[in-house]
């Protein structure tokens, strides 16, 4: 509850890498009391979109947090789960590029 009640300044993590090993550390201290309520669980949340992490890679993350004992979801899990999320990213914007590629040739042809 102290950190409910007296924010610390926000810290810019540089790496993708930082942030899943921060939110890796987050999951494992909400744990700690083994009750886990639904503000921390929003708060997790907001934590991790406010990293930069993916919204599908936390809600995963979270819903998998269930199936493990004391619910410590282990860090090769965890990484996983996130670099199945990036290979989708750069699958849309590899798509994405294709499309635009194919947008612009056909104005130079009409």
């Amino acid at each position: 509850d102290y950190l409910f009640e007296n924010p610390v300044t926000y810290l810019h993590l540089k790496s993708h890498s930082e942030r899943i090993v921060q939110f890796h550390r987050l999951v494992l201290l909400m744990n700690l009391d083994k009750h886990i309520s639904s503000k921390e669980l929003v708060k997790l949340h907001n934590f991790g979109l406010r990293m930069g992490l993916s919204h599908d890679a936390i809600n995963r993350v979270l819903d998998l947090m269930e199936s493990f004992p004391n619910r410590m979801v282990p860090p090769d899990f965890l990484i996983d789960i996130f670099k199945v999320q990036d290979k989708y990213k750069m699958l849309y914007n590899f798509n994405y590029r294709v499309f635009y590629i194919f947008v612009k040739r056909l104005e130079n042809i009409i």
